[in-house]
């Protein structure tokens, strides 16, 4: 993610340089090999005042998450939880990665079931007869549901009526 204006203009001057290599030289051979280079060379020489066009930028890059390594340390940033650390394994140790917020808080990676799915877990079994399609299950579950939170929103109504 680029925040800052700067930084667009480096990484659009960089990425010029591909296009330039795509379009002028009609090179379609991706990278950072000498046609690029050439065109990095001759944008640095045409605006001298800007910092070196690089093959990597040199930035910090703040995320919001860091996966780390419970075996060696390895440490990954991410700007979502998209990593999954249940299928994934680190390359240097083979060790398990650690979610964490970049503040250093741990994060639980298991999602707590809302309401209405805890319902349906501890009640499907009841609700199920013989041939019944899963559909009208679902439909019995979400009436009673409904019921169930009514009688709830009418009783701390009561509650707070009385007080």
């Amino acid at each position: 993610m680029i925040f800052f204006l700067e930084r667009v203009r480096d990484t659009l001057l960089h990425e010029l340089c591909h296009a330039a290599v795509w379009v002028i030289d009609r090179v379609d051979v991706g990278g950072h090999g000498a046609a690029w280079k050439r065109w990095a060379i001759h944008c640095m020489s045409v605006f001298s005042s800007l910092p070196p066009i690089e093959r990597c930028h040199n930035y910090k890059i703040d995320t919001k998450f860091l996966y780390i390594c419970n075996g060696c340390g390895q440490t990954l940033k991410r700007h979502t939880k998209s990593f999954d650390t249940d299928r994934k394994i680190c390359a240097i140790c083979r060790g398990r990665f650690e979610l964490q917020r970049s503040d250093g808080k741990a994060i639980s990676t298991v999602k707590r079931a809302n309401r209405f799915a805890e319902f349906v877990k501890e009640n499907y079994g009841k609700e199920k007869k013989a041939g019944m399609k899963h559909a009208d299950v679902m439909k019995i579950l979400s009436y009673k549901f409904k019921q169930q939170a009514k009688m709830n929103t009418e009783m701390v109504e009561e509650e707070n009526a009385a007080d």
